[in-house]
């Protein structure tokens, strides 16, 4: 796997745009999706955990912020479904919806009864955090556990909706959030 070194960006400043614009351009470029969460987390967490230079592409992950990821989350009360390299969303007036060539390369869904704003790793499934950070919750390093004195969470989006989701808005690098309009673009080509 190759992972695009650095995001876009206009001179200096990080280029932000909605998930379907962002997953044509890489693909224009060569990449084939932008990073599973999984890929992302384990990346961020090796880097911290073993003070390691991973080289240009985490230490860029790790200072910049909001970065689509290859999922997206669709909620039904407290059940949400999560896609894996999801393709077809369309953003349209301010929301995402499945396009008419929605595709993924996964699905699994899980309940979740705690659902509020955030909803912290440790009240979901095993499953769950297992697809989206590789680990069960208490499996997983310090660095992906907390976000300075907060705990890690995850943002899921409003009853009825599908949303596309990113990692790490506003220096939260380990927190993923669904429900932002634009993030910063990165692909990864597979080889």
């Amino acid at each position: 796997m190759e992972i695009e070194p650095r995001i876009l960006r206009d001179g200096g400043a990080k280029l932000l745009m909605p998930y379907d614009e962002s997953l044509r351009r890489l693909q224009a470029a060569g990449y084939d999706r932008h990073l599973r969460p999984t890929e992302a987390m384990g990346c961020i967490a090796t880097s911290v955990e073993k003070a390691r230079d991973l080289g240009d592409v985490c230490q860029d992950m790790r200072a910049s912020y909001g970065e689509w990821l290859s999922v997206a989350f669709e909620r039904q009360g407290a059940e949400i479904t999560v896609y894996l390299d999801p393709s077809g969303l369309v953003w349209e007036n301010g929301s995402y919806r499945k396009g008419s060539q929605f595709l993924f390369a996964e699905k699994a869904s899980f309940e979740v009864p705690t659902l509020s704003l955030m909803t912290y790793l440790r009240e979901l499934p095993d499953g769950l955090v297992r697809i989206l950070y590789g680990a069960t919750e208490s499996a997983l390093p310090a660095s992906l556990r907390r976000s300075g004195d907060t705990p890690t969470g995850v943002v899921f989006p409003y009853d009825g909706r599908i949303e596309p989701a990113g990692r790490g808005y506003f220096g939260d690098v380990a927190n993923i959030l669904a429900g932002c309009g634009h993030l910063a673009s990165r692909g990864v080509r597979l080889t």
